[in-house]
């Protein structure tokens, strides 16, 4: 074993005098060795060597792609350039030590990696370092220069379709983007039907108005295809008012006016969307809805117009959203209290309510000992006055009825009357006979 000094991490002298093992140091390692026989008596005997040296070498660190230029970018283009290490020990860090890099270019890792935004030729220095310790006579690193090349990107015009537009909505108001996010400039191939000035489009009479959307680049950008976009120059726009509505309530009158304006009369009205208060409908020639609403709750639509021009031109109101409050109702008995007796002929008593739904007959609970009803048939058992109760709870489109009542009188019994005849006869002992 080493006497003194030491040898390399990694490294170990064996008892045949060999040193073996991996060095994990770089360096010089002086040491001496003490060597002992296995003689008996007097002995064992030992000897210590002079001064002994073991010189290990640095790792070399190699880095890849080879120093030089790397492939070329685009600006606007997504890049990505991968540096592999070898030698020395894993894993490796990596750094720019000089230059810089394209702008949106990034190193994270052993990567190169962004979306470069300018153009230009780019210098600079990569080092890879090992994870040696300090202790070892690391970290080893090797450093190698390189150079990217961005030339100038691709760029688009993104101009969406025109609509058709009125002489009534000029001055319009023009927006297109290009994907280098430049401005883009506008102007119009049909001066006598419309006209550019930065952004503002000018309609001057019908017809198709053709506009141009450029891009004329920059030192980072070609320039852009032109877009052009036609659209047609129709009369002053159709409009349509949608009133607010009245008789909001079921049973009541309902009128909501929707009035147009513009475009070419006479005008159709029809239910572009949504659904009316059932009860009610629309006038295609005046555009009034109209009728009487027999279901409570919210409701909503859109009435649409049409001009007579060729092909007719549409506009539509916004939402109309009504609610429709429960309808209030009432009752009114439909039979003619009698002149009653206790005993007399049974009454067949009947009401009706206004909202058509069915009354709830029942006796007033301080006439059950006077009279009684059954399946709408009522019968007189003592004098006194029999109240009739009328009630209807209503539903969801009716609010419930104010109760209504119908008092009959009851007098007493008429008089039973009788008569008796008596026919002359003769009756002999044991015989019976009839008066």
């Amino acid at each position: 074993v080493p006497a003194s000094g030491s040898l390399p991490a990694g490294t170990a002298l064996n008892a045949d005098c060999t040193i073996t093992g991996t060095p994990a140091a770089s360096g010089t390692f002086n040491f001496t060795a003490t060597v002992t026989d296995s003689s008996l008596g007097t002995g064992p005997f030992t000897q210590t060597t002079g001064t002994l040296s073991l010189t290990i070498a640095a790792p070399t660190v190699s880095l890849s792609p080879a120093s030089g230029a790397l492939p070329g970018g685009t600006v606007g283009t997504s890049y990505s350039q991968s540096f592999t290490a070898n030698g020395g020990t894993g894993p490796y860090s990596y750094a720019q030590t000089l230059g810089a890099l394209p702008g949106g270019v990034t190193l994270s890792g052993g990567t190169l990696s962004g979306t470069p935004t300018a153009t230009g030729t780019f210098n600079f220095d990569i080092t890879a370092a090992d994870s040696s310790t300090v202790g070892s006579g690391g970290p080893y690193t090797r450093t190698q220069s390189y150079s990217i090349t961005i030339a100038q990107g691709a760029q688009t015009i993104n101009l969406g379709t025109l609509s058709d537009a009125s002489l009534s909505a000029s001055p319009l108001t023009l927006s297109a983007t290009a994907s280098s996010t430049l401005a883009v400039s506008f102007a119009s191939t049909t001066t006598s039907i419309c006209t550019v000035s930065g952004t503002t489009l000018t309609l001057l009479q019908i017809g198709t108005c053709s506009i141009t959307a450029s891009q004329a680049g920059d030192g980072n950008w070609n320039a852009a295809p032109d877009v052009v976009r036609s659209f047609t120059v129709t009369p002053a726009n159709l409009t349509i008012n949608a009133a607010a509505a009245s008789g909001l309530q079921v049973g009541a009158s309902y009128s909501q006016a929707n009035t147009a304006a513009g475009g070419l009369a006479p005008y159709t009205y029809t239910l572009s969307a949504g659904a009316f208060v059932p009860g009610t409908t629309l006038s295609s020639s005046t555009g009034v809805v109209s009728g009487t609403p027999t279901v409570a709750g919210s409701f909503s639509y859109i009435v649409r117009v049409s001009d007579s021009q060729g092909p007719p031109r549409t506009a539509d109101t916004g939402v109309t959203t009504v609610t429709i409050a429960k309808g209030n109702q009432t009752i009114s008995f439909t039979s003619t209290a009698p002149a009653a007796s206790v005993g007399g002929a049974a009454y067949n008593v009947t009401a009706a309510a206004s909202s058509g739904l069915t009354p709830v007959l029942t006796i007033n609970a301080g006439s059950a000992a006077i009279c009684t009803l059954s399946g709408g048939s009522v019968t007189f058992q003592s004098t006194g006055t029999c109240v009739i109760n009328a009630n209807q709870a209503g539903d969801s489109n009716w609010n419930a009825a104010a109760q209504v009542q119908q008092s009959i009188t009851v007098g007493a019994a008429s008089a039973i009357t009788t008569s008796v005849n008596f026919s002359t006869s003769s009756l002999g002992v044991g015989q019976t006979g009839t008066a």
